[in-house]
Parts: structure tokens; C-alpha cells; sequence
């Protein structure tokens, strides 16, 4: 009887001795991945999950390239007769895009919902023609030069980019979803310059002349992007004209590429 009390004795005994340990959890977010630490006096545990808060059926952020050209006032791609000075090369006129950051808001869990962000396009336009860009108070013109043989004429735009897009999505798996944007792209432009090389006897010599070349500081572009899983086919299409009112061409900027979304 005595042993038996004991051993129950020692079992509670046991039980009531066991260390509660504070713990603290640390989450923070890793790409896509959402990384959990649990802390205590002794120990950390990670533990890396796969995120869960909808950003996986966001497709803005990403890195990805375009072609660019100019269209006219009668939606029609602008060519030799129409763009004058700014006839382009399209072999050698590109845009770089880099969209840093998105943010989705759901409307119907992953399916549809509400993306905004901020990007970066670094866009140049090769001029297929030697020319010389001359900018005044009230214009910005090309002339033709006679004289010097161009290697690189080049006009040069940077721009900072806001989304607001309108996305659907077929599919709960991010990695076997088709996905659907539209809706309008905001950007400012934050730079521009004109760049010219060429040779003379032998020698190589540059130029590069920055300016606001009469250009409108904001621009507005209508804007579709479509794909499967992390890659995209995307469109801006200018809903602004690239020039401000009477100082320039009337076009639009128009840029067609890929993105690789992360």
C-alpha cells in the first residue's frame, strides 16, 4: 500500500514540476514565402510557408522587356510619312521594365481582385534617321545632318509607373492559373535625354543633351496583361499624347513585351 502511494505521489510530483516556457513568434515575409520563428528561452524553430494572403494572384511585380513605336491621331502605326524626325528603328527601340512592388486587394477571394504597385520603364527610341533634335521654348523639331554619320541617335525616357488593374484568375494554384489584367497605367516621367555617337577620322566621339523636350510629365496608358502562371504578354497603350499640345508630334507611346512575374 505504502510503495503504491508512493509511486503515484512520484507521478504527480513529476507532472506538476514541468517548465512552461514563454514563447515569442516572429513572422516576416520571403518573396512569396512567408517565414514563421518561433523563439523560446532556449530555442528557435523556422518554419517557412507558402503565403497565403492573395499576393500570389497578383501578376505586376516582375522583370520584362518590350518594343516599342509611336502611334498617330488615326490609331495607325506611325511611319516615314507620319513621324518625320521620329522615324525609329524598330530592330533597335526597346523598353526595360522593372515593377518592384504590388498590392492586391480581393474581390472574390483569388479569382478577382483589385492590383495597384509601382514600376520603373526605361524606354529608348533608335531614330532611323540622321537627324539632329533641336528643342525651343515652344517646339521640339529634327533636322537633317549633312555632315556627321550617326552610329547610335537615340532618344531616351525614364519613367515611374502605377497600375490600378482590374484582375481575374482561373484557378486556386497560382502555378496553373491563366490570369487576365486590364485597366489603366499612371507614370512619370523623371527623366529624358538625347544621345548620339559617331566617328570622325578615325576618332569616336558622344554627345548627350538632357531635356524635358516638350513632353508631357505625366502619362496615362490603357493596359492588358495575360498569361499562365509567373509569365505574361502585356500591353501600355498611350491614352496621352507623348508631346504636350502643338510642341511636338502627335502620337502616343505604345509598348508591347513580356513580363516574368516573381
Amino acid at each position: 500500500m505504502l510503495v503504491n502511494a508512493g509511486v503515484a505521489f512520484g507521478q504527480i510530483k513529476e507532472v506538476d514540476t514541468i517548465r512552461v516556457e514563454e514563447v515569442d513568434t516572429i513572422r516576416f515575409n520571403m518573396g512569396k514565402k512567408k517565414v514563421v520563428v518561433i523563439t523560446t528561452d532556449d530555442s528557435s524553430i523556422e518554419i517557412d510557408q507558402d503565403e497565403d494572403d492573395g499576393r500570389n494572384y497578383a501578376h505586376w511585380a516582375g522583370f520584362g522587356g518590350s518594343a516599342n513605336f509611336f502611334v498617330t491621331d488615326n490609331y495607325a502605326i506611325a511611319d516615314k510619312d507620319d513621324a518625320l524626325y521620329l522615324e525609329i528603328d524598330f530592330n533597335r527601340s526597346a523598353s526595360l521594365n522593372m515593377n518592384v512592388y504590388e498590392k492586391r486587394f480581393p474581390i472574390v477571394k483569388e479569382y478577382v481582385g483589385l492590383t495597384t504597385g509601382l514600376g520603373f520603364q526605361f524606354s529608348f527610341y533608335e531614330l532611323k534617321n540622321n537627324v539632329d533634335i533641336t528643342v525651343t521654348d515652344d517646339s521640339t523639331f529634327g533636322t537633317l545632318n549633312l555632315t556627321t554619320d550617326f552610329s547610335t541617335n537615340r532618344l531616351q525616357l525614364f519613367y515611374l509607373q502605377v497600375p490600378l488593374l482590374l484582375e481575374f484568375n482561373t484557378s486556386k494554384n497560382p502555378d496553373k492559373n491563366w490570369h487576365l489584367s486590364l485597366g489603366v497605367t499612371g507614370a512619370f516621367k523623371m527623366g529624358a535625354s538625347y544621345r548620339t555617337k559617331w566617328k570622325d577620322d578615325g576618332e569616336k566621339y558622344k554627345d548627350r543633351m538632357r531635356s524635358n523636350f516638350n513632353m508631357n510629365p505625366f502619362q496615362a496608358y490603357g493596359t492588358a496583361i495575360i498569361g499562365y502562371g509567373n509569365y505574361s504578354a502585356f500591353m501600355h497603350y498611350g491614352l496621352t499624347p507623348l508631346f504636350e499640345k502643338g510642341k511636338g508630334p502627335d502620337f502616343v507611346p505604345v509598348n508591347i513585351g513580356i513580363l516574368c512575374n516573381f
